[in-house]
C-alpha cells in the first residue's frame, strides 16, 4: 500500500529492538507505529525514544482507541493517530498531512523574522519520502 503511494519503506519491525537496529542505519522521514509491539516495550515507549533522539514526524497505526491508550499517546505528540481498520485514504491523508505540518511547523520556526505566514509554502518535492513501519 505504501509502495503504491510513491513511499520507500525502509523497515519493518515488529518490536522495539528491531526497530532500534533499523533506525541505527537509516532515519525515515516519518515513523507509523503500532501500539502493540511483541516484546515489553509498546509502540509509545518506542516512540517516545524515537522522539528524544530524531526530529522526525509520528504517526500511530492502532487498533486502540480507548481513553487510556490514547491519553497515553497524547503525551509523545504524534503527528497523527489512525485506528484500524483503515482505508488507503485515510493512510494516504494522514502522511501527506502529517508531513505538510511537521515541515510547515519547521519552516515556521527558522523564519522567525518573518511575520506573514501566507509566504510558507511547502513542496512535495523536497521530500524524500523513506518511511519505517513499526
Amino acid at each position: 500500500m505504501l509502495q503504491d503511494m510513491q513511499h520507500e519503506v525502509i523497515g519493518i519491525a515488529s518490536d522495539f529492538k528491531e526497530a532500534e537496529e533499523i533506525l541505527e542505519h537509516e532515519i525515515p522521514d516519518i515513523a507509523l507505529i503500532d501500539i502493540h509491539l511483541r516484546g515489553g516495550d509498546d509502540g509509545i515507549s518506542l516512540a517516545q525514544s524515537i522522539r528524544e533522539r530524531f526530529d522526525i514526524p509520528i504517526i500511530f497505526i492502532t487498533s486502540y482507541s480507548d481513553k487510556a491508550t490514547v491519553d497515553r499517546a497524547k503525551q509523545v505528540r504524534p503527528e497523527g493517530y489512525i485506528v484500524k481498520p483503515f482505508e488507503k485514504a485515510d493512510l494516504y491523508t494522514s502522511i501527506e498531512i502529517a508531513i505538510f505540518n511537521y515541515a510547515k511547523g519547521h519552516k515556521l520556526q527558522e523564519d522567525t523574522d518573518k511575520d506573514n505566514f501566507s509566504n510558507v509554502v511547502i513542496k512535495d518535492s523536497i521530500f524524500i519520502r523513506r518511511i519505517i513501519c513499526l
